[in-house]
């Protein structure tokens, strides 16, 4: 409660003298939290007893017109969730009775939907992971933020063992209903975080809200057993409260309602955010809890301006309503009057058949037979008092259609129509319809097929994180200062302090945008072709692909690199050196080399414009004599033993040469052959000619 006191406490430089009614308000509200349960406060003042039952009475009224609200949702959704599971009832029509077969289309969906999204977000021990905002240049902030994605996903797998059950069942409801909740608490009584999946028939808002985040209440319809409730009595958590319902069964469950809503108890003229738990049939409050944190209330000239109201609910939505409504709408919803209709249609074609298959008709007077129907037994014969002929005519079959083949083919139109909805085609459920289809083709069709899952399955990601903020937030307020926890073998120590990171989000693990195996394995794929770059980490990249071939004990399949000896460190790297000492004196070399050939190029050039005759041919004879020295050199270095590829040795110091490609003298086509030719004795081939 110290937050408290430093939130109320804060002053307001702007602020005048706040009104006295104000001071105490806040007073008030300071008392009310440290009540534990505010309903027990309550009763113990002078016309307390009045007011809880006054405000017993507003919870339960509210709750009753919300539940009208959607009165029409909730009916829709029972008549669905009795196909998925397959109930039928007993017709009458047209006979008694009659053929009553359910084709399993949304049952199928369901069960691929969960099918699909179930590993695709419970895959192994990691399901949480822990992301950055801001600057991080020590990596403090990184390793805060896995020690708390190690945690969290640890109390989702270990420590929470009705998770990933509940996940499973949720994942089942979600395509039929439409809107699943889960809720989240901490129970005092196991001294952790716990959750729990509800249907969306037994939490209860307006079906005129928009978002779980807006609205002003909300009801969660709930049960306990008579022992249990005498618990809750016993330990004071519960006001006592008279259960007389059933008086047949004395272990009957007690319908309870906790109802979230925004009551004045401070008596400020401003509605605070409380949870009050109500007995429905008495209409009396057993325990009023709030619904904000200290932190949240904000002060304003020593007087509350407003309080933000805590949620402990996630709401998982298949589809948004698209009349604007609260809740979802689920495959139930929409394939509810195709499923009605297929079920009609192969009824008439299996009574059309039993009718073909049965017989009967009319017997007339000429055949002399007793009264009454007449049924015969397998192998049966009946003795008659007529001929043949007369018996022939007298017995006309009763005229019976057989099973039309137009109600065939719209059997297979409404079932093709309901799977392309339900996205549960052959070549989605792994039949190859066709054996001849090409690899790629049949993955272009299933990415195709699943896009709208992908859709869906992005709003389930979205809730999970809504989720996990919830967690997140519990374990700031409730969690133990000294926790140890171990997960894959590994001892780790977590505090509250880890979960204090303002710049810190937790999001799920899972990739929204890939559901599949396929399309793990398609993106790893893609990385393949980046092993071996130099600016690529190729061991993760082979980590990511072992991942999407789910591999277990990836790290195990890594070959192990031996340790490097202190002594053949250094020598590698004062033999780098040196190499380097060689390459830097060769490129001296080189360079001296390239200008003396420059020298000796720039004086043929003078020698050819100012001297003609045998003066001339003499220097271009000690140019040529000069070049093929230096050839002779560069290659006496690259034969030598031991000599690099591309390295030239000096004939006076031995130092190796790195010398380009492309500034290697060539044979042949560099300076010209050297040869004087035509009349006048002037070298005319090779490149003399072209100095001149």
């Amino acid at each position: 409660m110290d937050d408290m006191d430093d939130v109320m406490d804060e002053p307001d430089e702007m602020s005048d003298a706040p009104p006295e009614r104000d001071n105490d308000a806040i007073g008030r509200l300071h008392e009310l939290f440290q009540s534990g349960n505010i309903a027990k406060m309550l009763s113990e003042e002078d016309g307390g007893e009045q007011r809880l039952a006054s405000i017993g009475q507003d919870c339960i009224r509210h709750f009753k017109i919300d539940e009208d609200s959607r009165k029409e949702w909730v009916e829709k959704n029972k008549d669905a969730m009795k196909l998925a599971r397959q109930v039928s009832d007993e017709k009458a029509y047209p006979w008694p009775k009659a053929s009553n077969i359910l084709y399993p289309l949304i049952s199928e969906a369901a069960i691929q939907f969960n099918a699909r999204a179930y590993p695709a977000i419970v895959n192994g021990k990691n399901i949480v992971k822990a992301k950055i905002n801001g600057e991080d240049g020590d990596g403090q902030k990184q390793a805060q933020g896995n020690r708390v994605a190690t945690h969290m996903s640890w109390q989702l797998s270990e420590e929470s063992p009705e998770w990933e059950d509940d996940t499973d069942r949720l994942l089942l409801m979600l395509p039929i209903t439409g809107s699943v909740f889960r809720k989240w608490w901490f129970d005092p009584e196991l001294g952790r975080n716990r959750s729990e999946v509800i249907a969306a028939e037994d939490y209860v808002v307006n079906q005129g809200c928009k978002s779980l985040s807006r609205v002003p209440r909300s009801s969660f319809k709930f049960v306990r057993y008579p022992f249990e409730i005498d618990e809750k009595q016993r330990s004071g958590e519960w006001l006592d409260v008279v259960i007389d319902e059933n008086d047949d069964d004395d272990d009957a469950p007690v319908d309870f309602v906790e109802h979230y809503c925004r009551i004045d108890l401070d008596d400020d003229g401003y509605a605070e955010p409380y949870s009050v738990t109500i007995h429905v049939n008495s209409q009396k409050v057993v325990r009023i809890d709030p619904c904000f944190r200290p932190e949240k209330v904000r002060i304003k000239d020593d007087k509350i301006i407003s309080i933000e109201s805590e949620t402990y609910f996630a709401h998982y939505m298949f589809m948004p309503d698209p009349d604007g409504g609260f809740y979802g709408i689920g495959l139930g919803q929409l394939l509810f009057g195709t499923s009605k209709a297929i079920n009609g249609v192969i009824n008439m074609l299996m009574d059309a058949g039993h009718l073909s298959s049965l017989g009967g008709g009319f017997i007339g007077k000429g055949a002399n037979m007793q009264g009454g129907s007449i049924k015969f037994k397998p192998g049966e014969w009946k003795r008659v008092d007529s001929t043949g002929a007369q018996l022939a005519q007298n017995i006309v079959p009763m005229p019976v259609t057989p099973p039309s083949p137009v109600l065939f083919q719209l059997l297979g139109m409404l079932i093709d129509s309901g799977k392309s909805l339900s996205a549960t085609k052959d070549i989605l459920t792994g039949e190859n319809t066709s054996p001849q289809m090409p690899a790629s083709l049949g993955l272009a069709l299933i990415e195709q097929g699943l896009k709208v899952f992908s859709a869906i399955y992005k709003r389930v990601h979205r809730a999970l994180h809504d989720e996990l903020k919830i967690l997140y937030r519990l374990n700031q307020l409730y969690l133990n200062p000294n926790t140890y926890f171990t997960l894959l073998d590994e001892k780790q120590q977590v505090g509250p302090e880890d979960y204090n990171a303002e710049d810190l989000n937790v999001v799920p693990v899972t990739d929204p945008s890939v559901v599949t195996d396929m399309q793990k394995l398609g993106r790893s794929q893609f990385l393949m072709q980046f092993i071996g770059n130099p600016v690529m980490n190729s061991q993760e990249i082979m980590k990511r692909v072992l991942e999407s071939a789910n591999i277990e004990n990836i790290n195990e399949l890594f070959a192990q690199q031996p340790p490097v000896d202190p002594k053949v460190k250094e020598a590698e790297v004062k033999a780098n050196h040196e190499m380097m000492r060689i390459r830097i004196d060769g490129a001296k070399a080189l360079a001296s080399i390239l200008k003396d050939e420059t020298q000796a190029i720039k004086n043929i050039a003078d020698a050819a414009s100012a001297e003609v005759g045998n003066q001339t041919i003499e220097y271009a004879t000690q140019f040529e004599a000069l070049r093929q020295q230096v050839q002779q050199e560069m290659s006496n270095g690259q034969d030598s033993p031991g000599a690099d590829a591309g390295m030239a040795q000096r004939a006076d110091d031995g130092s190796g040469v790195d010398v380009p490609g492309g500034l290697r003298p060539q044979q042949g086509g560099g300076m010209g052959d050297g040869q004087p030719s035509g009349p006048d004795g002037a070298g005319q081939g090779g490149d003399v000619q072209g100095l001149a």
